[in-house]
């Protein structure tokens, strides 16, 4: 965590200085090698803001070990350094070994995210879904594909069903056997 404060202290003060020794600040791309999911947040990178499809061109915001803080059309988010042309020339060596080891084209990706909640769950929940709404009567499926992963699930059965409180950064969510019924931000 302390590493991670002291590296983005450094990125910014680098920025900062060479911004001001340049007069003009430097706006970095790079450009994406394969479709890549866009996160909201690096504690849970099932929180999916939506996809970038391969040879898009994204801005850099902040470098982050292993993420890039990127901005693309109207979406800030952080992607994987190693699915951009230059990410992997951010990474480690030992990172760079991983990565080539990984590497796998996967032909039937589909990359974008609004068509296929659309085709799941119909045009207007589906772009609800994708605007990352809930509402009443949603299931378990629809808020994972909607909010992403719980940071945390409490699940108490009784006699009369299930009851689920699923606990997000700033929200918590109430789910009567998989069903949607409450929800609040955390206290």
């Amino acid at each position: 965590m302390i590493k991670n404060i002291y590296k983005t202290w450094l990125t910014v003060i680098t920025v900062v200085l060479f911004s001001s020794l340049t007069g003009v600040a430097q706006t970095q791309t790079v450009k994406t090698i394969s479709a890549c999911r866009l996160f909201a947040d690096i504690e849970n990178t099932s929180a999916v803001l939506g996809y970038i499809p391969a040879g898009k061109e994204v801005e850099v915001i902040e470098i982050l070990d292993d993420y890039l803080l990127v901005k693309y059309e109207d979406m800030e988010g952080l992607i994987l350094k190693d699915k951009t042309d230059n990410g992997a020339e951010m990474l480690s060596p030992a990172q760079q070994n991983q990565v080539q080891q990984k590497q796998v084209v996967n032909p039937g990706f589909i990359e974008d995210r609004l068509m296929l909640l659309s085709e799941k769950y119909g045009t207007k929940s589906g772009k609800a879904i994708y605007e990352h709404k809930i509402w009443k009567g949603m299931d378990h499926n629809m808020i994972r594909d909607s909010w992403g992963k719980p940071l945390r699930v409490s699940r108490e059965v009784k006699t009369s069903g299930t009851v689920e409180i699923w606990t997000y950064r700033k929200s918590w969510l109430l789910l009567r056997n998989g069903i949607l019924s409450e929800w609040g931000p955390n206290r």
